[in-house]
Order: C-alpha cells, then sequence, then structure tokens
C-alpha cells in the first residue's frame, strides 16, 4: 500500500521559495534518516524550554528518544502520544 504525498494545512504551507518545498513522503524520510538529534520546544510552568533531543523512525511512526524524568517528558506525556504518525 502506497502512502499519499504529504500535504499542506494553513500552518505548515509555505510562503517564500515555493518551488523548493517538497511533498513526497520519500523525500522526508531521507531527511528525517540523515538527522539524529531534534529540537523539542514546550512550555513548563509558564516558561519556553527548547532541549536538543534524539529521534527516530520506524515506517512512518516518528519517536523522541527522551529521559522519563525529565519536564518536557512529563508535559509531552500528559498533551501528546509518544509516536507521531507521519
Amino acid at each position: 500500500m502506497s502512502l499519499p504525498d504529504l500535504s499542506s494545512t494553513p500552518r505548515t504551507e509555505l510562503g517564500r521559495h515555493r518551488e523548493r518545498g517538497q511533498t513526497e513522503r520519500d523525500d522526508l524520510y531521507a531527511v528525517l534518516d540523515a538527522g539524529l538529534i531534534c529540537h523539542l520546544g514546550v512550555i513548563v510552568n509558564g516558561v519556553p524550554r527548547v532541549l536538543p533531543t534524539g529521534y527516530g523512525r520506524l515506517g512512518d511512526l516518528l519517536t523522541q528518544l527522551r529521559s522519563c524524568n525529565s519536564a518536557p517528558a512529563a508535559w509531552l506525556a500528559t498533551h501528546r502520544r509518544r509516536g507521531h504518525r507521519l
């Protein structure tokens, strides 16, 4: 089964250099597979925090690798799923 191309939303729509945008999943997967670290930003007790975080991909599931005892991890545990479908 082939997954559909990526679609934009009003929040992710490109404004500048639209010709450089990509909507194919294989292009996204290549970028994700080339990296190891992302930056996770959350608000904890009214204070913004941005932490370098490891991530991994298995098929179309993206997961962040983080300490279970960190404040951002505690926030994410109550607000989001651990894995995100692409």
